[in-house]
């Protein structure tokens, strides 16, 4: 016997949470590993594979020559889709290159956030191997997109939507909660819930004030003086601090030229 506790990682836990709070027989349980299997499932891989799959339906002919019409990088043609395509599948949609978006979406990350994602992680440091001369030109560079934000926002996109698609407990989960939040929220009443074992959760945003607070200072001849006054709820020191400034015999702020 030994009392050293072993490490266990999870699976994906946003994933799994969603999943076993909805009590969830589809997919999402299976690939998280809350099913039995006879192997570890891998849901970054599955997802990596779906979205390989999509892509291979914009891929273009072997004789395919791009001719872009797209005077922005915000711009997308049937060619510079077709152009995306090419350059992902030539690069390899990895297992690495779906895990970050995968993760982050029972946090609720979108198209836009696993777009900065893909930049951050991939596309930037090809742009900077580029800029320092270790790597002669950048893998995702075509037309006027010099730093892959194209080939990024193309892939963001595909993946989303993969997931939207294979994690329907994640998806259906999020959604509801956001309901009950939004109702709670135009009650002006704070969301909160009891798990199933009495486990408090609470979603408590608060508008927050900020104060200045200028003491005394002298300088060049001026005196300032700043008085504060703190409010409360309760109406006994409300009175005290009336009191207290009716009280305060500090002389009147002087100035000097």
């Amino acid at each position: 016997y030994c009392g050293l506790s072993v490490n266990c990682d999870g699976t994906n836990s946003s994933i799994q949470h969603y999943s076993a709070m909805l009590k969830y027989n589809g997919k999402d349980a299976e690939l998280v590993n809350l099913k039995p299997s006879d192997k570890p499932q891998d849901i970054y891989a599955y997802i990596a594979h779906h979205v390989e799959e999509e892509v291979r339906a914009d891929a273009p002919a072997a004789d395919f020559v791009h001719d872009c019409s797209c005077e922005t990088v915000e711009g997308m043609c049937n060619s510079c889709t077709q152009m995306l395509a090419k350059l992902w599948l030539d690069h390899g949609i990895t297992r690495s290159v779906c895990k970050r978006g995968v993760m982050t979406y029972g946090y609720n990350s979108n198209a836009y956030g696993m777009t900065d994602q893909i930049m951050e992680d991939l596309m930037t440091p090809y742009y900077n191997d580029v800029i320092e001369g270790k790597r002669a030109a950048h893998p995702f560079a075509f037309g006027n997109d010099a730093n892959g934000f194209k080939a990024a926002r193309y892939l963001a996109r595909k993946l989303y939507r993969i997931i939207q698609r294979e994690l329907t407990a994640s998806t259906i989960g999020m959604e509801f909660l956001k309901d009950l939040v939004k109702l709670c929220s135009e009650d002006n009443k704070h969301f909160k819930l009891l798990s199933p074992v009495n486990f408090p959760f609470h979603q408590n945003y608060r508008h927050l004030g900020t104060n200045e607070i200028k003491p005394y200072m002298y300088s060049r001849g001026m005196r300032k003086r700043t008085q504060i006054t703190l409010t409360t709820d309760n109406e006994e020191d409300g009175a005290d601090d009336e009191q207290d400034a009716a009280n305060d015999n500090t002389p009147p702020i002087e100035k000097k030229d």
